[in-house]
């Protein structure tokens, strides 16, 4: 024993491949080395020199990736189509539209199609109301009412509506004392069952009522 050494010698004294002291740290730290050959990155790189961004170029990438808003999409016509609800299928079947008929159309062959169209000029209106909103919305609280009293509703499950709650009579039944048996209990704490073990005889003593 080398009795110079100092006591806080921490020189490895094992190869590298003994997992001794904090191994698993040591792997995680990268080893940093000079490598001479070159990456393809390095071969088909080459440097322009300093320029700066092309900002058109950003900003159409902007533009492209966020989409056209809404402002552009439903406002560029004003209030124009503001109370444009009323569909094809509700102004075909329903009755919706103008009170009298439509212009008649005429053929111009400059624009090769009819004018006045129809998409062009559509009907304006609120949308025809069936009243499923407010059969729902009737039927969604006459379930949340129903929920709190009884148990039948649209919240239940099968078991909750099948399961039906014992009456307070049924729980009170009249239960007799199980006692151990005399053998059992009388034992000796150092007496095996293997032991001879006479019980004593027990009188039964009947009382008249």
């Amino acid at each position: 024993m080398d009795h110079g050494a100092s006591n806080w010698d921490v020189s490895k004294r094992y190869k590298t491949d003994v997992l001794v002291g904090n191994w698993f740290e040591e792997r995680l730290v990268y080893d940093r080395k000079n490598h001479t050959h070159p990456s393809s990155y390095s071969i088909d790189f080459q440097q322009r020199g300093y320029q700066q961004p092309d900002v058109v170029l950003r900003r159409n990438g902007w533009i492209r990736s966020n989409g056209v808003g809404k402002e552009i999409l439903l406002a560029h016509h004003g209030d124009a189509y503001k109370k444009n609800w009323i569909t094809w299928y509700d102004e075909d079947f329903n009755g919706r539209g103008l009170p009298r008929n439509p212009p008649l159309r005429d053929w111009h062959s400059g624009n090769m199609a009819w004018s006045p169209e129809r998409s062009d000029f559509p009907v304006q209106g609120s949308p025809t109301n069936w009243g499923l909103k407010e059969r729902l919305d009737k039927r969604w609280n006459t379930s949340l009412q129903e929920r709190s009293t009884t148990s039948k509703n649209d919240f239940s499950t099968t078991y909750n509506a099948s399961y039906l709650k014992p009456r307070t009579e049924d729980l009170l039944a009249a239960r007799q004392p199980s006692f151990l048996p005399p053998i059992s209990g009388r034992m000796p704490a150092n007496t095996g069952s293997q032991d001879k073990f006479e019980e004593p005889a027990q009188k039964l003593s009947v009382v008249a009522t």
